[in-house]
């Protein structure tokens, strides 16, 4: 009986080294996969750094649409302007050159 219960204790003894150089084997391999899914992460997030967002071609199209419309009321307004311009100088009161000149005479706005 005393020979079984050493060669259990033995076995057992056995088992537990086993066992604990399999958690350390365990412990080495999840070290080695965290680093290399740092080493991942880290290049997916410097790639993503350098890249441009994707803008959708919906809000292209709409960017673009607002740039149109942007341009054609700036154009109306070069012509608003053209047109004030040229109702001042009809008048004659007031030459382009005239209005630039700083020692002019000017009437009071108040």
């Amino acid at each position: 009986m005393c020979s079984v219960l050493l060669e259990m204790q033995t076995r057992l003894q056995d088992f537990s080294s086993f066992s604990t150089g399999l958690l350390a084997d365990l412990e080495m391999s999840e070290q080695h996969q965290n680093k290399a899914l740092d080493r991942i992460l880290f290049t997916l997030q410097s790639k993503q750094k350098g890249q441009q967002p994707e803008i959708a071609t919906r809000d292209k199209d709409q960017m673009v649409s607002r740039m149109h419309h942007l341009k054609e009321e700036m154009e109306i307004l070069v012509r608003e302007l053209q047109c004030n311009n040229s109702v001042i100088e009809s008048l004659g009161t007031v030459s382009p050159a005239a209005a630039l000149e700083p020692n002019l005479a000017r009437p009071s706005t108040l």
